[in-house]
């Protein structure tokens, strides 16, 4: 993921195929992050988020929450998904 990861932290504790990260920021900040990347076909989903697909194919999405409350930014290249939490938990 290019943008979105220049100033995380590892937050990896899952054992399948997911890694997880961490940036400081708000839904707002999630939000220029995707825009950043530039998706195509940019589409709403439940819940006020976005979904796009990126140049090399690669899958994008923003979300206000997730499983943990976060907002979150997360890209998906084939089976492999790495999500960036915005805020602390």
């Amino acid at each position: 993921m290019s943008n979105t990861g220049n100033e995380t932290r590892s937050k990896n504790k899952r054992k399948d195929k997911t890694k997880q990260r961490e940036k400081p920021g708000d839904f707002d900040k999630a939000n220029d992050d995707f825009d950043n990347l530039k998706p195509q076909n940019v589409r709403p989903i439940p819940g006020e988020g976005r979904s796009g697909d990126l140049p090399n194919g690669d899958k994008v999405n923003v979300r206000p929450g997730s499983s943990d409350g976060r907002p979150t930014v997360e890209t998906q290249s084939g089976k492999k998904k790495t999500k960036v939490r915005y805020g602390e938990n």
